[in-house]
């Protein structure tokens, strides 16, 4: 029955933790999804930079509104590589934590099943004790003549008869 608890206990931690990694999955795919939009979006930025200093030359503002533009799509580029490092840490973040929850449910197994046998061990340990106690207990009383019941009658008529054929024999041999 400890074994059942502990196995539905086990099996709904890693349910808990299924649905925690399922949750991290659809994070991690949403934030692909926004640095791709980005790389897009900077891509297609740099495109209409790129345009607009072939057609525009002249003007002051116009450099300095390029420059300014070009300065942000820099700073996007590099956040965009910080979420990027961000999701791959994570990702092996929780790899580690994944194997190192799955160490611990087989360590919590071992444990229960170790429990168990040691259980089982001390349950046989006292029957055999038990068991042994009776037997000596039989074998002192056979030897010494004293009839139980029935079920001593058998072995104590077994005994003699042994003890007969064994001085028989023993009569055989020495006549012979």
């Amino acid at each position: 029955m400890k074994e059942i608890l502990c196995v539905s206990e086990a099996h709904e931690s890693q349910q808990k933790l299924v649905q925690q990694l399922q949750a991290r999955a659809k994070k991690l795919t949403k934030l692909e999804d926004l640095c791709i939009k980005q790389e897009k979006v900077i891509d297609y930025l740099q495109k209409i930079l790129d345009k607009q200093s072939v057609t525009r030359k002249a003007g002051a503002k116009m450099e300095a509104e390029n420059t300014e533009l070009l300065i942000e799509n820099k700073k996007l580029r590099q956040e965009c590589e910080n979420l990027k490092e961000q999701l791959e840490q994570e990702f092996l973040s929780q790899s580690f934590d994944h194997e190192k929850e799955d160490l611990n449910f087989a360590l919590e197994q071992a444990e229960t099943r170790i429990k168990s046998l040691e259980t089982q061990l001390i349950t046989k340990s006292h029957e055999w004790g038990k068991e042994k106690a009776d037997l000596l207990i039989q074998l002192n009383e056979a030897q010494n003549g004293f009839v139980r019941g029935v079920e001593m009658a058998f072995p104590l008529v077994m005994n003699m008869f042994i003890f007969t054929v064994s001085l028989f024999l023993t009569y055989l041999q020495k006549t012979l």
